[in-house]
């Protein structure tokens, strides 16, 4: 199988996005971008009506649009190839979550209760699982989405998010509360996109075959240029030549050594849920 053949170099005017950026990690992504002159990885995208949805790197793409490329690195997934999960998001407890319910009325019901009813998210607070409703009266998508961008919105100005695997935020420290993401398919996110509408970010999460990483493509090869063309076919030859496939299982570590340290100045071991660091795209 020829992996190379998926990547492409696509107009940015094509690849539509299905998730709001945070301003924050965007600035930070577009930073790295610039002061490195490339792109480590391809952003990935699906076909759609119209172009392509971007299944990972909302803030790769967001960042290249800002630097002046007229062209993005995508490797294109097809739809068999792809599964659509979601993540569970770990933020400091406190009364900026009850401020939030009380502004945005909607209603928190044990999640038991909540079996008929459309929930805007679950929540697992104090080891409990809560079903946040849309306000009573309200039953449209709209309002759903526009709860859900506001909820997500709000934590991630204030907080560093641990993003964790959907299902495995169950126990937090009872200091922190776990935002669990509702798993959504992938017509209803290409609908959505359709309509104009973005999901909050970093809710969503495409689990992918065969993605190829490390690939440190400069920017020159995303101007809108001839030359810019026949040096993008020839970095194709070029990643073909030096590319490894690893079909061995590997574990990755992602918790920093600084959160070991402290928890061992503290002389405790580090929480698994609290002291995690977040599941981040890099540049």
């Amino acid at each position: 199988m020829d992996i190379i053949a998926a990547l492409e170099r696509i107009p940015i005017q094509d690849l539509h996005l299905h998730e709001a950026h945070e301003p924050g990690r965007l600035q930070k992504t577009c930073d790295s971008i610039r002061q490195e002159g490339m792109l480590r990885h391809p952003i990935l995208a699906t076909p759609m009506d119209g172009g392509y949805l971007v299944l990972d790197g909302a803030h790769r793409l967001a960042s290249l649009r800002r630097l002046g490329c007229v062209y993005a690195p995508v490797q294109i997934i097809e739809q068999e190839h792809l599964s659509l999960s979601a993540w569970d998001h770990v933020v400091p407890d406190g009364e900026w979550l009850d401020h939030w319910m009380k502004k945005a009325k909607v209603r928190c019901v044990p999640e038991a209760e909540a079996a008929t009813e459309e929930v805007v998210v679950t929540l697992i607070r104090q080891r409990k699982p809560y079903a946040l409703l849309l306000p009573e009266g309200e039953d449209s998508a709209g309002k759903r989405l526009s709860l859900w961008r506001s909820l997500v919105e709000n934590y991630s100005r204030r907080f560093k998010v641990i993003r964790l695997p959907y299902g495995t935020g169950m126990h937090p420290d009872e200091k922190m509360v776990c935002i669990r993401h509702v798993v959504c398919d992938l017509e209803e996110v290409m609908k959505t996109v359709m309509h104009g509408e973005v999901y909050p970010a970093g809710v969503t999460r495409f689990l992918v075959e065969g993605r190829l990483l490390n690939l440190c493509i400069p920017l020159t090869l995303m101007a809108d240029d001839p030359s810019a063309q026949r040096a993008w076919e020839q970095s194709l030859a070029h990643w073909r030549s030096h590319l490894r496939c690893y079909t061995e299982k590997v574990y990755l570590c992602e918790a920093s050594s600084g959160t070991l340290l402290m928890g061992e100045r503290a002389g405790r071991a580090p929480n698994v849920v609290s002291d995690a660091a977040p599941i981040l795209s890099a540049n």
